[in-house]
């Protein structure tokens, strides 16, 4: 059977992972400012060791939800996209309890450069501030905003693909 290796980069990228691990707290159930503290550390630990992403540029859109709040929607769009291009519209991570769309950003941002397509990214309102189905909704306003908006914003509204990261 043959032996696994560590890739040394992703080695050297998550070093600081298990310090986090070793020396967070036991958390209670329910405890979310707790589990946000954590992944806001763990987050800002891997954003540091990640390189920026260069010809992404970044536009913010405010947007309606059903219920007359308004939310962000994050535009990373790469150089030279232009025309009726494919979307990604993107949900971060977090369980609907924690994230955003800035502590998510490096990764939209590498995913639209990756991909060179523009991606949009929603920052939902989190749970337990504001329970099912509003963070839920917050995804959907976002995604028939951007269906809604294509034309202008240079998507082909036929060509948008949904993703989202565990986290």
């Amino acid at each position: 059977m043959p032996t696994l290796k560590v890739d040394n980069a992703f080695a050297a990228a998550t070093a600081g992972l298990a310090e986090i691990f070793a020396s967070a707290p036991k958390l209670a159930a329910g405890d979310v400012e707790g589990r946000r503290t954590q992944t806001a550390k763990m987050l800002k630990m891997f954003s540091s060791k990640r390189p920026q992403v260069p010809g992404v540029t970044r536009k913010d859109h405010t947007i309606p939800t059903p219920d007359g709040s308004t939310i962000l929607l994050a535009e990373f769009r790469p150089e030279g996209v232009t025309g009726a291009s494919k979307a990604i519209y993107f949900i971060h991570g977090g369980g609907m309890i924690l994230g955003s769309v800035d502590s998510f950003s490096q990764t939209a941002a590498a995913s639209a450069f990756v991909n060179q397509v523009p991606l949009f990214s929603i920052d939902y309102r989190l749970a337990p501030e504001h329970p099912h189905p509003v963070p839920v909704n917050d995804c959907y306003a976002g995604l028939e905003w951007l269906h809604a908006h294509a034309d202008e914003l240079g998507v082909n509204a036929s060509k948008i693909v949904i993703l989202g990261e565990v986290g």
